[in-house]
């Protein structure tokens, strides 16, 4: 049987499950209560927690803080499990909500910085939104009567990349004897693989072959 473990601190709930399983799993029917506010599932979801607030709710990494004048359902269809990775186009949650009237603000989190998102409802575009600086993205809807499905995808994304290392004008300076010498326990692998090349590790290398796809690419590998 599975058992839930909730630990309580500072307000909040933090629920994940011990013992049977590493995974939460919700079922339709399921439901969690934050201020006037219903999240349940459309079909059975799997997490790996759960953390239910005073006035927020985030599944994974990814959180709902929803203000509604009128009580309001939150369904879950899908909530991607790597939305940092996603490219772009890419449904990265899927949800319906309902509620009698009035003007709901969502803000959702767990989104990479700076990156915009489109929001549509019933399937036509609804409004863009760009995650803030602590990840944020948020939208209001005020057509309401039944149910409204919403879909978040990926419109633009930032590199997120580092200032790129000097690449030129350097000086090049190797050790005496070189680092790669097989006495230091390092096989230096490089060159163009433009096609698939397999690559047999030494022996006493954990992985006993390594794929490559791509090109120019260099591995290390220690003995």
């Amino acid at each position: 049987m599975k058992k839930i473990l909730l630990l309580v601190a500072m307000g909040s709930v933090l629920l994940w499950t011990v013992f049977t399983s590493s995974a939460l799993v919700i079922y339709p029917g399921m439901d969690f209560r934050v201020e006037n506010e219903t999240y349940t599932v459309n079909t059975t979801m799997v997490f790996d927690q759960i953390t239910v607030s005073d006035t927020f709710i985030v599944f994974n990494e990814t959180g709902f803080s929803v203000l509604s004048p009128n009580g309001i359902t939150i369904t879950l269809v899908y909530i991607s499990d790597h939305i940092p990775c996603a490219i772009y186009g890419e449904t990265v949650m899927d949800f319906s909500a309902s509620t009698t009237s009035g003007t709901v603000w969502l803000s959702l989190s767990g989104f990479p910085v700076n990156n915009e998102y489109l929001i549509t409802r019933n399937a036509v575009n609804h409004s863009t939104s760009t995650a803030n600086g602590t990840g944020v993205i948020s939208f209001s809807t005020t057509v309401w009567g039944s149910p409204q499905r919403f879909k978040v995808f990926l419109q633009t994304q930032t590199s997120g990349e580092p200032t790129p290392p000097q690449i030129s004008g350097m000086t090049r300076t190797t050790s005496d004897p070189l680092d790669t010498s097989p006495t230091y326990g390092w096989v230096n692998v490089c060159g163009d693989f433009s096609t698939s090349h397999d690559y047999t590790v030494p022996s006493g290398v954990i992985d006993s072959s390594i794929h490559f796809v791509g090109a120019h690419q260099a591995l290390f590998i220690e003995k």
